[in-house]
């Protein structure tokens, strides 16, 4: 797609240094996704559609909203006429699987992709350490409910859960709470192995991430990472590693092996030029639900702000009000 904004086509313009981005990056890497695009041919987008398969508390709402926001930005700024759909799409969906789609991320069983109107889509999984993706949906179900975590409330969410090894179930393409054994694990191994295009740990999925918003010239994005926890919810682990992953030993083989042989692409170069273009998207609520905005703004913009101020990285809110109100100030004469 061919893209007439001056601030994609102009390559010449001056590019925050790399190093910011990085900087940002190391010093808030808990709370915050930092996705550097550093194509070498910025004047097109070169998007493939991806269909992503990732179980619950899995990083997979990260990865799907920065997608959504990154294709809706570019398409609204030019002004695409009836573009393909972008963001998650779960079962219950299956109304617009007919419809053109440029990215998919879903908790659906395996084999959901062939529902989309015969469309070829390149397939990313992510998995997961089971040990915390158990606890994070408990602690998350909490969050939600507005109900404290308690150690007694989490044994009892481990007798009543259908989560246990729900990464493998879904590779296999089964609900969750199936009944699930060692020989689905390597079932799920097989089926990454032969027909997904990059899969990968979470603690990888920065680099999977990075890779396809440079390969596909979209803009960088500074990301308050959703969905997370709040730190009133969080609950110590550790008394229940051993009954975590006893119940979830396909899981946890089939996480043993990803984190071993993960299937990252790679670029054969990067541009030293970041993007001109950087979206900014933070949560607007957390505790009931998860809701985010987003805006798009130069990077020229957004480095400013924070060389100005480098702990706006600390809150993405603040950061873009400070972006809007510098790009609203009248011209110097």
């Amino acid at each position: 797609m061919n893209s007439p904004d001056p601030r994609i086509t102009d390559a010449t313009q001056p590019s925050p240094d790399l190093k910011l981005f990085q900087d940002v990056r190391d010093e808030n890497g808990k709370s915050l996704n930092v996705i550097t695009s550093r194509a070498e041919n910025k004047a097109q987008l070169r998007a493939t559609p991806l269909f992503l398969y990732h179980a619950g508390r899995t990083g997979g709402v990260a990865f799907s909203s920065a997608f959504y926001f990154a294709y809706k930005m570019m398409f609204l700024m030019n002004k695409v006429q009836n573009p393909p759909s972008a963001g998650r799409v779960e079962l219950e969906h299956r109304d617009v699987v007919q419809k053109p789609h440029i990215f998919v991320g879903t908790h659906g069983p395996f084999g959901f992709h062939t529902e989309f109107n015969q469309q070829a889509f390149q397939l990313v999984a992510l998995i997961r350490d089971p040990v915390p993706r158990i606890s994070s949906i408990y602690t998350k179900a909490c969050m939600r409910a507005g109900t404290p975590a308690s150690h007694e409330g989490f044994l009892k969410f481990l007798d009543e859960t259908k989560e246990h090894n729900g990464m493998v179930a879904q590779l296999c393409g089964l609900t969750p709470g199936s009944a699930v054994n060692m020989a689905h694990a390597a079932q799920a191994r097989e089926t990454l192995e032969r027909q997904f295009a990059s899969f990968c740990d979470t603690t990888e999925s920065p680099k999977l991430i990075n890779f396809f918003f440079s390969a596909f010239n979209l803009p960088n994005v500074l990301q308050q990472i959703p969905n997370r926890t709040l730190p009133e919810y969080k609950i110590d682990s550790a008394p229940f590693v051993d009954t975590i992953r006893a119940r979830n030993t396909a899981d946890v083989a089939l996480f043993d092996w990803v984190r071993e042989n993960p299937r990252i692409p790679a670029t054969a170069s990067e541009s030293p030029q970041l993007s001109p273009l950087t979206i900014l998207i933070y949560e607007s609520e957390q505790h009931a639900k998860s809701l985010a905005d987003a805006a798009l703004f130069s990077t020229a913009t957004v480095a400013a702000a924070l060389r100005g101020n480098p702990a706006l990285a600390g809150n993405m809110g603040t950061l873009h009000d400070t972006c809007l109100a510098s790009v609203k100030q009248p011209a110097q004469t």
